[in-house]
């Protein structure tokens, strides 16, 4: 199994700390990447929805060039309410996709039902790859589970989540690329496929935080078949700066194909003009099967600006992704450009 000798975010990333090394760093996730607070009652609802303009100079390896008006997103969240014992957050168009219940007690919070996975430090979705993952080429768009979680506080500066969930389908491993996939939504869960986890998030000060993640997914009734990931990510803020990067590596073992590696990162870097207007730019790489040296990998570099307008937030974001192995004798397998507009409208 080979591993990347090189990143392409944090090269990135490199670049970027040169240039601001007048200033320091900060953690801040994208506008539209976590739900707006519930309203003076206690309940919120959030639309999140999005426009999507696309070219590209081989759409979809077809080695033609393409043109094309998408949408990737559609949600309408409700939650209800976050700081009380009892809350709820769900998606009310896919509830199969997202519903969770909390439970708070001592100090203590229980979640239970389609949960969002805590593997990492991000909103609704992951940014492994330096995007949103639309097309589940590493984890699913929306990363969710049927389980339970359990967060806890270790003092003043540490929290431990611990989970427990279905994990992925064993059938998923016969895909092409042998890319773990989740149990259909309906399906009947056998028992025999389980994932345990736990995320410890340490957070000295308020203007920097680390956090660890891992997942290991294991099969009762196949023990020479398993998917263990593991990620650090961190974030520092100072003042109008912030700075956040991320990593995931995953081990993937299986009787019908050679065991391999899977990786991901990202890195961001954003400023905000005023407690309304940000400015942020992403990197990112991506190789979902080392035991070839194109294909599925990706290099995403984007660029996004964000207004807030208290009810509404907005997010354009200009994407260039190039698909292949950048280090390869022919290394881009796809070129494209992408004009994203993301809003978030909460009540």
């Amino acid at each position: 199994m080979k591993m990347p000798s090189i990143s392409f975010a944090f090269v990135f990333l490199a670049t970027l700390s040169v240039l601001w090394a007048q200033e320091s760093p900060d953690a801040v996730t994208g506008a539209s990447e976590g739900a707006a607070p519930a309203g003076p009652s206690g309940l919120g609802f959030h639309f999140y929805g999005d426009f999507d303009i696309e070219t590209a100079a081989a759409g979809d390896f077809s080695g033609k060039p393409t043109f094309t008006f998408k949408q990737n997103h559609q949600a309408l969240l409700i939650q209800a309410p976050g700081n009380q014992e009892i809350s709820v957050f769900a998606d009310i168009f896919h509830p199969n996709d997202l519903f969770e219940l909390g439970l708070t007690f001592g100090g203590h919070r229980l979640t239970l039902g389609r949960i969002l996975i805590p593997f990492g430090e991000f909103g609704i979705h992951h940014l492994y790859g330096g995007r949103q993952d639309d097309e589940g080429i590493f984890l699913p768009k929306l990363w969710s589970d049927y389980g339970l979680s359990l967060k806890s506080p270790l003092g003043e500066t540490l929290a431990l989540e611990l989970y427990a969930v279905n994990g992925f389908d064993p059938a998923g491993f016969v895909s092409a690329a042998a890319a773990p996939r989740f149990h259909a939504v309906g399906s009947v869960d056998s028992g025999l496929a389980k994932a345990v986890g736990a995320r410890l998030r340490f957070e000295p000060v308020s203007e920097f935080w680390t956090s660890a993640s891992l997942y290991q997914d294991f099969y009762a009734d196949d023990p020479d078949r398993s998917v263990t990931l593991a990620g650090v990510d961190s974030g520092i803020r100072i003042g109008s700066l912030g700075l956040k990067a991320g990593i995931v590596v995953s081990a993937i073992r299986g009787p019908e194909f050679d065991d391999f590696f899977r990786w991901a990162d990202y890195a961001e870097i954003n400023y905000d003009f005023t407690e309304a207007l940000a400015v942020r730019a992403r990197a990112g790489s991506m190789d979902g099967d080392t035991r070839v040296s194109n294909g599925e990998d990706q290099n995403n570099v984007n660029i996004g600006l964000l207004w807030n307008t208290g009810y509404v937030e907005y997010d354009l974001v200009y994407f260039r992704n190039l698909s292949g192995n950048a280090f390869a004798d022919d290394p881009v397998v796809s070129d494209k450009h992408q004009v994203l507009l993301k809003v978030l409208f909460s009540l």
